[in-house]
């Protein structure tokens, strides 16, 4: 997420996390249009999406929290969050009292953290909190004040997709229950977006058929690699360059339509 740049003698993001921080300052130029678009961060996005507001790494802290269930203790402002309001009583109280949901981490953010960030106190309300192998306490789930953009240190999609590694994964029902909750959620989120493809061509390029995948384990059964064949082009007008590369908020204010994703046509 950040390399040491031996010009400056500093370390600074890597251009791995620059690129993911202009996709987040994308979304909440989107946004500010008008045009409702859900971001949802996972583990290292979550990671990544609060350093990108922040505008800074120094705010991450170190876990150990190796692959593994674990329970995630949903705060009473969590129970009126827009993800985790309206969840089954008795899936949240699973997720808060069962060890079912997968984490896999070694990087995170202290609950004091909206405390002592200004930026991220602004931007952000933590709904949910975890503990560590060493019982330390972390933030485990976050969404936006202000925008639809949703973050969570576990992976949701865990749960429903490992079905081979019976030692690892547990299937109860309550668990299903509160993934799926989630997940309906940012679908339901989702489908405010009116954006839609100009053709049904133009839809089929998008398709994950068109790309090669390969077993790898079964702790990742499916992996698409996209090559240089991908119809997902990533593209910065110019002018807008900064924006990709600036850590901050600052740099989502911009004017320009031409910023961000086109599609290669001429495949």
């Amino acid at each position: 997420m950040w390399e040491h740049d031996y010009e400056e003698d500093d370390v600074v993001f890597s251009n791995f996390t620059k690129r993911a921080i202009f996709v987040l300052n994308y979304v909440i130029h989107l946004n500010d249009k008008g045009i409702h678009y859900p971001l949802y961060g996972i583990c290292q996005g979550h990671e990544i999406i609060s350093m990108g507001v922040a505008g800074n790494h120094d705010i991450i802290d170190h876990y150990r929290h190796p692959g593994q269930l674990d329970v995630v203790d949903i705060l009473p402002i969590g129970k009126e969050s827009r993800m985790f309001g309206g969840m089954i009583e008795e899936a949240a109280d699973f997720m808060r009292q069962e060890r079912s949901v997968f984490y896999n981490h070694r990087f995170g953010f202290n609950m004091s953290l909206l405390e002592e960030n200004e930026k991220l106190n602004n931007f952000f309300m933590i709904t949910a909190k975890g503990a560590d192998d060493n019982g330390k306490e972390f933030i485990a789930a976050m969404e936006a004040k202000e925008y639809p953009i949703f973050t969570v240190q576990y992976h949701p999609e865990r749960v429903l997709s490992e079905w081979k590694n019976k030692t690892v994964f547990s299937h109860p029902e309550e668990a299903i229950d509160a993934i799926l909750h989630q997940a309906n959620f940012f679908i339901n989120e989702a489908r405010k977006n009116e954006n839609s493809f100009a053709s049904e061509k133009v839809k089929e390029l998008f398709s994950l058929d068109n790309h090669e995948h390969i077993y790898l384990n079964i702790t990742w059964p499916k992996t698409f690699f996209y090559d240089q064949k991908s119809p997902i082009v990533y593209h910065v007008d110019p002018e807008w360059s900064s924006c990709g590369d600036n850590s901050g908020l600052d740099s989502y204010d911009c004017e320009h339509e031409d910023c961000g994703f086109i599609i290669n046509t001429d495949l």
